[in-house]
């Protein structure tokens, strides 16, 4: 932008003008006020990030890169594993963190740091993706009490299956039974 402000002609300026525009609306002029925010919000101070990124910890680094992707506008995050490299209280800052954002997909093993994180499951099962408002505690007991209906209810259908058969076979029986009878209580002329 510098240079083609230097340069002063009409073209530079037109091209500077678009630059600027897309500087500006890309946050370019409070960068530096979003980057503290985000930072300070995953407990790393505006004062250390003058210092070189290798010299933060893992944990610190992880956080900082998190921090980096919400400073990206209109975009929808896949966040896998971040607890990777932190501590408890590492994970307790990202928790804090995630749980006030929106906008995200959150991918973790760790069940306690989701609870804290997140305000709907989203869950690819066999032949289906179930949506579900609530944190994992919540979806847990509500798969448990869906699973436990269907097993009742599977139970139910496969008795009622061994009662209708054990009815069907009894009715065949009785029924080969009365024929068997019929056909031997009659005398067939066999010279007719």
């Amino acid at each position: 932008m510098a240079r083609l402000l230097q340069q002063g002609d009409p073209s530079s300026l037109v091209q500077w003008g678009k630059l600027e525009h897309l500087y500006s609306v890309q946050d370019g002029y409070i960068i530096n006020a979003l980057i503290a925010r985000e930072a300070a919000l995953m407990g790393i101070p505006e004062d250390q990030l003058d210092r070189p990124f290798i010299s933060f910890s893992p944990g610190e680094r992880t956080r900082l890169l998190l921090a980096a992707l919400f400073l990206r506008k209109n975009r929808f995050l896949l966040i896998d594993e971040p607890t990777n490299h932190l501590d408890m209280q590492g994970r307790d800052i990202v928790a804090d963190y995630l749980s006030r954002k929106q906008g995200f997909l959150l991918v973790s093993h760790d069940r306690s740091f989701l609870d804290r994180s997140v305000d709907h499951i989203l869950a690819l099962q066999k032949n289906s993706i179930r949506l579900e408002q609530g944190n994992y505690s919540s979806y847990r007991r509500n798969k448990q009490m869906q699973d436990d209906f269907e097993r009742q209810q599977n139970k139910k259908l496969t008795q009622d299956i061994r009662r209708l058969t054990a009815s069907s076979r009894e009715k065949a029986a009785w029924s080969n039974k009365l024929e068997a009878t019929e056909i031997g209580g009659h005398t067939y002329d066999r010279k007719l």
